[in-house]
């Protein structure tokens, strides 16, 4: 599903607009919801390559995924240097540590 930008201007109700219509076709679900999880790839990879990024970083329950996290490292893992969470959880409980660690360094 990914889609041709130069602008990094992802649309998710386009996304969402495919979604249906290979629904409607009776595309397998399995091959709907890899095409939606490389479609996440692909957009990591345009923002990282829109900020010129090398060096990315992944938080938050949503990383709990791990056929995204094995996209991520498959798919980006020899071209930009992945950090993943590995003494905290990456859950959301963690925004209030990230807030305090932002704070700390603030001052």
């Amino acid at each position: 599903y990914a889609q041709d930008t130069s602008d990094v201007n992802l649309n998710p109700q386009i996304l969402l607009e495919k979604i249906v219509a290979d629904k409607s076709i009776n595309i397998p679900i399995e091959h709907i919801a890899a095409k939606f999880h490389l479609t996440l790839v692909e957009w990591i990879k345009l923002v990282a390559i829109s900020q010129s990024c090398k060096k990315l970083g992944f938080s938050g329950g949503v990383f709990q995924n791990s056929l995204l996290v094995d996209l991520i490292i498959i798919c980006l893992g020899e071209e930009y240097e992945l950090i993943f969470h590995e003494d905290l959880s990456p859950n959301d409980e963690n925004i209030a540590f990230g807030q305090l660690v932002y704070a700390s360094i603030r001052k």
